[in-house]
């Protein structure tokens, strides 16, 4: 005898609008606009009946958007620490 099919997996990686906003921290109008505009991929869900659907966007896709957010930025490896110990001396023979 089969029991209950099990919930589709992927379920869990869509995430509503809602939660876009929470995990980054920002409006809900500036999370719509992200999605909107491509800036974040998103797909509109519908149900029967609705006209507009519901935004949803894979939790990859919002990962990679917060990925390209940090990745030019450079890291403690990448600092000149040389330089800025080089500036810090100067300031400090100058006050």
């Amino acid at each position: 005898m089969k029991g209950p099919r099990p919930a589709v997996s992927f379920a869990d990686d869509l995430l509503s609008i809602d939660e876009v906003r929470r995990a980054l921290r920002i409006g809900k109008s500036l999370a719509y606009r992200l999605c909107t505009d491509g800036t974040i991929p998103s797909a509109r869900i519908a149900s029967v009946g609705s006209r507009r659907g519901r935004l949803v966007v894979r939790r990859r896709d919002l990962e990679a958007y917060v990925d390209r957010l940090f990745g030019n930025r450079p890291t403690p490896a990448k600092l000149d620490v040389g330089a800025v110990l080089a500036r810090v001396r100067r300031r400090s023979r100058g006050a």
